[in-house]
């Protein structure tokens, strides 16, 4: 309960000082497996971890390492166990991220276009 106290009031001090809130919806936390397939490059499957996503943006883990700026369209599957829709996404690569030296590179992707398939 402070904590939650201490995050309201950090925002609403950022607030007072005019500072701008960075995503304009709520990130939902998804930490899923998937594959992901990339379609203008090889249609090889490639093992990621959706962290989370918005129908803004998406921010995954994977072996692929695009280049900041490039746009990528990509489908991702998800086990059947998760009980989560496939999505066919396009959008443009803001930041590729590598927290520890050779893991796999996080990627922030804002989305242009996505659609859900059940």
């Amino acid at each position: 309960m402070a904590d939650t106290a201490v995050v309201q009031m950090s925002q609403q001090a950022a607030i007072a000082v005019g500072c701008p809130k960075q995503r304009s919806m709520k990130r939902k936390l998804l930490r899923l497996p998937a594959w992901i397939v990339f379609y203008r490059t090889s249609l090889k499957k490639h093992v990621t971890m959706v962290r989370d996503m918005t129908r803004e943006g998406i921010f995954f883990y994977s072996d692929v390492r695009p280049s900041v700026g490039e746009e990528i369209a990509f489908v991702l599957k998800f086990p059947k166990w998760t009980k989560t829709p496939t999505v066919a996404c396009k959008g443009e690569v803001m930041r590729v991220e590598e927290a520890v030296p050779g893991a796999h590179p996080g990627v922030a992707v804002r989305l242009s276009h996505f659609v859900v398939w059940n």
